[in-house]
């Protein structure tokens, strides 16, 4: 799309014709003799070399020959787990239950079973200390029984419900206009 710009053809048309006047300009010129001349200057001097020299003998010491022979020794052994632990982690029991949460109708099921467990566990703590934070269980069981009761048709449910309907649409509302278009689409 920008490529197909008149504008922008003519900016890089001129930028293109201004790149072809310097590289044959005396300025062009000039500076890479000077850039050539200091590089000579450079690698001629002491410390020039020196660098190159140190350079050259880091990659032939033992040192420099451990180090890398350790990095190699690294990733192949990183490669190795890699390869062994490949679909491992897709077949476990943590696995299938994290990517159930991915639908709407999978996530109120998987949430609603948790809420009804831990409501129940709340309440036999309850009965058995009689303490009122045990009561709060009643409000998870409560919670879980109505996300388990929409976990099934949940396309019937909300659209003869009003409450559903604007909850959706608030949902709608606040998700980009492609992730909007596509929910709206699956409908």
């Amino acid at each position: 799309m920008l490529q197909s710009s008149v504008l922008v053809r003519i900016f890089l048309g001129l930028l293109s014709a201004l790149e072809q006047v310097y590289l044959h300009s005396r300025l062009h010129q000039f500076l890479a003799a000077l850039g050539r001349f200091l590089r000579r200057l450079f690698q001629g001097s002491l410390l020039g070399s020196f660098l190159y020299s140190l350079d050259g003998l880091l990659y032939t010491s033992v040192t420099a020959k451990i180090w890398v022979y350790l990095y190699r020794f690294i990733n192949t052994v990183i490669a190795w787990i890699q390869l062994r632990l490949e679909g491992a982690f897709e077949d476990s029991y943590l696995y299938r239950f994290l990517h159930g949460f991915k639908t709407l109708p999978g996530g109120l099921y998987r949430g609603g079973m948790m809420s009804v467990g831990f409501g129940m566990g709340l309440l036999v703590l309850y009965v058995l200390t009689h303490r009122v934070m045990g009561l709060l269980g009643a409000v998870f069981l409560l919670g879980g029984a109505i996300s388990l009761f929409f976990c099934r048709d949940i396309e019937g449910r909300s659209q003869s419900s009003l409450l559903m309907r604007m909850l959706l649409w608030l949902v709608t509302f606040f998700l980009t206009d492609e992730e909007a278009e596509q929910w709206q689409q699956e409908k």
